[in-house]
């Protein structure tokens, strides 16, 4: 995936009419990383790469499979192998809590008011993400004030992202082409992905994670909030 330096915060074109995040643009996983420390200490690290790289295998391989569950049973049964994995023998109630840890996110501390920007620009905004709605709905609430137009669980076409049925969930809701929507990514995999299927897409790389090398391009890609909105301007 290139992206060249000159466009980190290069100006997005002026038809833009929507933006749709991903949920983790959106939501802090940091709650579900100290969940693990509180239950796990010491190996809690090694836990949760483990944990995190099979959701995201689990789906993948779902998609290639064509045999279906919804994200949160994917997060079980990766919080299942990565127990194993470990040799580690987690009581109920402590495997209960990590996963109750995903219905428990709040926003990073810049979206609420960087939302608030891109809604008093006549933006529509949404979530299109992997998680199931019970998961979004939950979040959500946690994060009260936060207004949304759209709330896009691909469990609804029961594909994962990048498939490309995922990502195309987000024109259809929006009533709008896709090259009027911009698309945030929390993953560079899934700016990828989005960027494979049409859309114009910010990578919104918080972890300042290496860009993929997957033969596409995305607009533009940059750490803060305040960048997709200079982005947007």
């Amino acid at each position: 995936m290139a992206i060249a330096a000159s466009k980190t915060l290069a100006i997005a074109e002026p038809r833009t009419r929507a933006v749709l995040f991903d949920a983790f643009a959106i939501f802090d996983p940091g709650p579900v990383s100290l969940a693990a420390k509180n239950a796990i200490g010491d190996r809690s690290e090694e836990f949760m790469r483990i944990w995190r790289t099979k959701q995201f295998e689990y789906t993948w391989l779902r998609n290639s499979g064509g045999v279906y569950k919804n994200f949160w049973d994917v997060t079980k049964d990766a919080l299942g192998f990565a127990e194993r994995h470990l040799g580690l023998r987690l009581q109920p109630d402590t495997r209960q809590s990590l996963l109750d840890s995903y219905f428990k996110l709040q926003p990073w501390p810049d979206v609420p008011a960087g939302i608030e920007i891109l809604r008093s620009k006549g933006l529509k905004l949404g979530i299109l993400s992997n998680f199931t709605d019970a998961m979004l709905d939950s979040n959500l609430a946690n994060a009260a004030g936060l207004k949304l137009d759209v709330c896009l669980s691909t469990d609804r076409v029961r594909r994962f992202k990048p498939d490309p049925q995922a990502y195309a969930m987000g024109p259809a809701a929006l009533n709008l082409s896709q090259d009027e929507i911009v698309y945030v990514a929390f993953a560079g995999w899934d700016a990828a992905g989005a960027a494979w299927s049409g859309y114009r897409t910010f990578w919104l790389n918080r972890l300042r994670a290496v860009e993929e090398h997957l033969d596409t391009s995305i607009a533009a890609a940059a750490a803060q909030f305040d960048d997709l909105i200079k982005f947007l301007s």
